[in-house]
């Protein structure tokens, strides 16, 4: 089971790769490109197998290397391919994964912490990765006011929408008890908060890196 859900981070990294490829030409193709180049589905990958391993320290460890894994298959891909070409990709390979490398220890290890960690813990471990779908949302729903690229016919609005709801029901849906539940929104909020300033700053980033 952990070799299979590791082989999921390659297999996430090919996907994100063929993603960036697809001409967006109706509303399914939008969907596809959209999904390769938003941060849940990675985020939720390194949850999910801190949660199957469910060790603190190994599902710590476990999303570091699933993220890191999905980001070197994707740059190999484009190497490999040739896209890009021209373009220096050493930087955005160097800056994306010092975020897998804080990113999946966080989001395995509050995995770990909902699946098996003491009860008084894991609204936290929920409101972590609820509030990193809050965080993304938020910056989604005002891309077009920053940069008008993420129109497409408003595809990227009715993903955001469904984010917001399952960001909204995923307390509901892990956790069992009222208290909790609250527990969890509080800290849904908060990190929803610090999410947003992340992407922010990773957004001006990531463009000086990958133009440096």
């Amino acid at each position: 089971m952990v070799v299979a859900l590791l082989l999921a981070g390659p297999a996430l990294g090919l996907f994100a790769w063929q993603a960036d490829r697809v001409e967006t030409v109706d509303f399914v193709s939008q969907v596809v490109r959209a999904l390769g180049n938003v941060p849940s589905p990675w985020l939720a990958l390194a949850f999910l197998i801190g949660a199957v391993i469910a060790r603190p320290s190994w599902g710590a460890l476990a999303g570091a290397a699933v993220l890191c894994l999905a980001v070197g298959t994707y740059y190999v891909a484009i190497n490999l391919s040739g896209d890009r070409e021209g373009i220096p990709l050493r930087g955005a390979l160097t800056g994306w994964l010092a975020v897998a490398l804080v990113a999946g220890p966080i989001f395995g290890l509050a995995g770990s912490i909902w699946r098996r960690g003491p009860s008084a813990l894991r609204p936290f471990a929920v409101g972590i990765l609820t509030g990193a779908l809050l965080g993304e949302f938020a910056y989604f729903s005002g891309g077009e006011l920053r940069y008008g690229i993420w129109d497409w016919n408003g595809t990227l609005d009715y993903l955001a929408t469904v984010e917001l709801v399952l960001a909204l029901a995923m307390p509901v849906l892990l956790l069992s008890s009222l208290l909790q539940r609250l527990q969890a929104y509080v800290m849904a909020a908060v990190m929803g908060g610090i999410a947003l300033l992340i992407m922010l700053w990773l957004d001006q980033t990531m463009r000086d890196l990958f133009n440096a």
